[in-house]
């Protein structure tokens, strides 16, 4: 089985924790790991990883051993409150990167979506020199092009401004906000939504009311999920429209691909994941890809910081992590990879 390569970029000047999930391979890395402020992680996945989801938890607190997060929380004591999810999806809001590789006709599909709020900015694009075209010119910038969401949170209607656990706003979706009790009792417009069976059912796209799960279900006519019909903010703008404003190319709702393009298609392709790639809220930091100067610690023309990397034969690699062949993300664990003639294989 074939790696796709994934090397994550984390530009935020908070630490987080990152989450991993899917419906058919092995977890990566149980499903969640820590990474640092200003730093980077590479990742290696199976060819065939359907529904992959990316996603990050901010303020996140360890008490009597049970970590939670104020976004993208995955705690339950299937998992044991870890940091590994172990398969446990994130609670909104989130945003996430979401891949299914080597799909349908051999292409990789991958799109950024804010279906589930919006927590930090991200991007995904292919690694130059690392990935083929799709053999389909009407996809135009969506053919291994980049994706990309930087979002003001400042932006974002009153009633679905959270706190992200580090004094920073995010913005939920407007499901996730009516579910929020602590909100609904904030904002009596959230408590109206969801006192209506119907207009809650409407604006999360389920079927427990007059609406169901797609735009065009021919199973149940006109129980229909149109987000034209969903109630208008307190900015009198439309709760998708909230998103799509500030992030046109990313999933701003359920079935944003009905009307709009956001999903991206590439070929036999390695990623670069970017978290916070304008910098963190309030202010812009350097690249982690050459951290800051220290001490004379220089690896292939790069200055890196001991504490976090190491030079592995002319490859900076973060500890605890060897290089493996010609690709500059292709560093990985002992435990969980071997090298084998320069690509890796899991064990």
């Amino acid at each position: 089985m074939g790696l796709t390569l994934f090397g994550i970029i984390f530009v935020c000047v908070i630490s987080t924790t990152l989450s991993a999930r899917t419906f058919r391979q092995p977890l990566i890395y149980g499903g969640g790991f820590e990474v640092n402020s200003r730093s980077s992680i590479n990742l290696a996945v199976p060819d065939g990883w359907v529904s992959g989801r990316i996603w990050p938890r901010t303020g996140c607190r360890s008490v009597n051993g049970k970590l939670t997060c104020a976004t993208g929380d995955c705690g339950a004591p299937v998992n044991g409150f870890g940091v590994q999810c172990n398969g446990i999806g994130g609670q909104p809001p989130a945003t996430i990167a979401e891949f299914t590789l080597d799909g349908w006709g051999g292409s990789d599909y991958y799109d950024l979506s804010n279906v589930d709020g919006h927590s930090i900015g991200m991007t995904i694009k292919p690694i130059p020199g690392q990935y083929t075209m799709v053999n389909n010119p009407s996809l135009g910038k969506y053919n291994c092009g980049t994706a990309t969401c930087t979002f003001d949170a400042n932006k974002c209607p009153p009633e679905l401004q959270m706190d992200d656990g580090t004094g920073h706003k995010v913005c939920a979706s407007i499901c996730a906000a009516i579910h929020n009790a602590q909100q609904r009792a904030k904002h009596d417009h959230l408590q109206r939504i969801y006192n209506n069976p119907d207009t809650r059912s409407l604006v999360c796209c389920s079927c427990d009311g007059n609406y169901c799960v797609s735009p065009h279900d021919n199973v149940t006519p006109g129980r229909k999920c149109y987000v034209e019909q969903w109630p208008r903010s307190t900015h009198n703008a439309r709760y998708d429209e909230v998103f799509k404003s500030q992030c046109p190319d990313a999933y701003s709702w359920q079935f944003d691909d009905f009307a709009s393009e956001s999903t991206y298609q590439c070929y036999k392709a390695n990623y670069e994941i970017i978290l916070c790639p304008s910098g963190s809220p309030v202010t812009n930091v350097p690249n982690p890809t050459t951290t800051q100067p220290s001490s004379g610690n220089v690896c292939n023309g790069q200055t890196f910081d001991p504490n976090a990397y190491w030079c592995d034969g002319g490859r900076l690699c973060s500890k605890g992590e060897k290089a493996c062949g010609s690709n500059p993300h292709a560093c990985y664990k002992e435990s969980m990879y071997q090298c084998v003639n320069g690509q890796l294989r899991p064990i």
